[in-house]
């Protein structure tokens, strides 16, 4: 290697050469990050380049004007410690909000920048950094290992920053790098596209995007897709009804915006109706959105569509009886499977496959427990394995739903010890999750319901703690289908209902809210008249009477 230039050599009196480049070095005051980047000064002050950093400054009028200058018009180095990768695209945190100011003007450079051999971009960084922990926007980047006690990474540094001075759209002489400073809103818009969905803040940053509709004219709903991945990720209803409401007052009528809006309608509104047990509106919702999307040609959309009625339409075969419970079935079985071929033909290894084998599987799964034959069940697990397969281990939403899935199957077969295993495993994993994230909370509350029916189908003692803890967080995240089974789980635990009684009225009344409404009714039978026991004749009538009751 060739030898550096001493560390105590630095620029001539008269200022930087003509042909010496100008470099803003962006860092966070914490140990780490103070010591590199003043290696990196060091280095290029040796090399004849001229270092901008906010050291050089003695009372500064304005911090963030002469910053945002700076960063605008020259070669920008990020010196990645671990509290600038936490940081950088969390805007809205309430400390070193520097660093998230910063983080706008870097993301607004590499989005104006075209030429990936030369980015004014550098991501510098100790020899152990883990690339894992790079900011999301960071990441096509290379990193340039710079170690902080020898010459290593210098020469790649110096020659990286030297290819950047050569492209024309990074020389601070040049018209092309004045680049206008960032808007608020677009910048928003920016830092939900690049931010992970489970990142630290990002809740917070949706938070803030959704604020800003409607209130600035620089405000857009083109974001919505990525802040929908976010408010799922965290399962915030209420934010997703605001955020899809206002978008879709926002979108506009061109060709562009009718296709984001049937986005919305299908991803968005549909969602959250459905996570509020309002089904009808729902299936409204989608019917439109799919329709929308057929008319544009979109059939990656309608394909999503399709595949969200099939969800909705189980859902309502679930609340309904005889002839209408068997035609939900039907409807939802033939638009699982319609969706299924089209992302079968668009990209078979996809995700997008697995997810509606989930659905599928789930659809044959009820019509079993609707009294259809027993060979609907073996289906239904083969489609659950498949799409366990496909989906793969990574720790994501998909993957715990199936295996909920799989395991209430396996219940249904009687393969206890299987869905014992599984179940454990997911509680496992989900535990220490379920207390920073919404939709954990809400995967870790349906295991636990699926281990109390485990064990009460399996003649094991129900565990009284699972059955609360699931009821209570079902209730924290406004979810009345969910808590509505434990309400009724908790009935017949305590008035230790038998078990061929719990399986007939479970039979005749597949929504959990009528239950509860029977075994209320029940209760209320049983102080007046004092009968304490009823025939599955009786129950039936009083099934009948509810059901009734609910229909006038």
């Amino acid at each position: 290697m060739p030898r550096m230039q001493p560390p105590h050599a630095v620029t001539p009196p008269g200022g930087p050469s003509p042909d010496s480049p100008e470099v803003a070095i962006s860092y966070i005051h914490e140990p780490l990050g103070e010591r590199l980047a003043k290696r990196v000064v060091r280095l290029l002050e040796a090399n004849r380049m001229s270092p901008k950093w906010d050291r050089q400054l003695q009372n500064p009028t304005s911090l963030p004007q002469w910053m945002g200058s700076v960063l605008e018009h020259s070669i920008i180095i990020c010196v990645l410690s671990p509290k600038y990768v936490k940081y950088f695209c969390c805007e809205g945190a309430p400390e070193h909000r520097g660093v998230q100011f910063e983080a706008r003007l870097i993301v607004q450079r590499l989005y104006g920048h075209d030429h990936s051999d030369r980015c004014p971009v550098i991501p510098v960084a100790t020899p152990d950094f883990s690339i894992d922990d790079m900011p999301f926007i960071l990441k096509p980047l290379r990193v340039t290992r710079l170690a902080e006690n020898s010459d290593a990474g210098a020469n790649e540094l110096l020659a990286r920053v030297r290819d950047a001075a050569r492209n024309s759209s990074t020389n601070p002489r040049s018209a092309k790098a004045r680049l206008p400073m960032p808007k608020e809103s677009h910048s928003l818009d920016v830092m939900l596209e690049t931010v992970s969905p489970t990142a630290p803040l990002a809740h917070d940053l949706v938070r803030r995007w959704c604020k800003s509709l409607g209130e600035d004219e620089r405000a857009t709903p083109w974001a919505f897709p990525a802040a929908e991945s976010i408010i799922k990720a965290v399962g915030d209803v209420e934010l997703m009804r605001h955020a899809a409401e206002r978008c879709l007052e926002l979108v506009e009528p061109h060709e562009d915006g009718q296709r984001l809006r049937a986005e919305i309608l299908i991803s968005g509104r549909t969602w959250y109706l459905r996570a509020q047990n309002e089904h009808n509106r729902a299936a409204w919702s989608a019917r439109e959105g799919v329709d929308l999307a057929e008319s544009l040609g979109d059939e990656v959309l309608v394909a999503r569509g399709k595949r969200a009625l099939a969800k909705i339409h189980r859902r309502l075969a679930e609340r309904a009886w005889g002839p209408c419970r068997r035609e939900h079935l039907g409807v939802a079985v033939q638009l699982a499977r319609e969706s299924l071929t089209t992302f079968e033909r668009i990209d078979p290894h996809g995700d997008e496959v697995a997810l509606c084998r989930s659905t599928l599987a789930k659809v044959l799964s009820v019509r079993f427990g609707s009294g259809w034959r027993r060979s609907l069940l073996r289906w239904a697990e083969a489609h659950a394995a498949r799409a366990a397969g496909e989906i793969g281990p990574d720790p994501r939403r998909a993957r715990y739903d199936v295996e909920i899935l799989r395991a209430e199957i396996a219940t249904g077969r009687r393969k206890f010890t299987e869905a014992a295993r599984i179940l454990d495993g997911v509680v496992a994993e989900l535990t220490p999750r379920a207390a920073t994230s919404g939709s954990c909370e809400e995967l870790l509350a349906r295991a636990l319901l699926a281990r109390v029916v485990l064990g009460r189908k399996a003649n094991r003692l129900p565990s009284d703690r699972d059955l609360r803890e699931a009821q209570e967080a079902f209730t924290r995240l406004g979810l009345p289908g969910p808590v509505a089974e434990c309400r009724w789980l908790a009935h017949a635990s305590a008035r230790a209902l038998p078990a061929g009684i719990v399986r007939q009225v479970e039979r005749w009344c597949p929504d959990p809210a009528l239950r509860v409404r029977v075994a209320q009714a029940w209760e209320h039978e049983r102080q007046i008249g004092g009968r304490r026991r009823l025939s599955g004749r009786d129950w039936q009538a009083l099934v009948s009477r509810i059901r009734r009751q609910e229909e006038g």
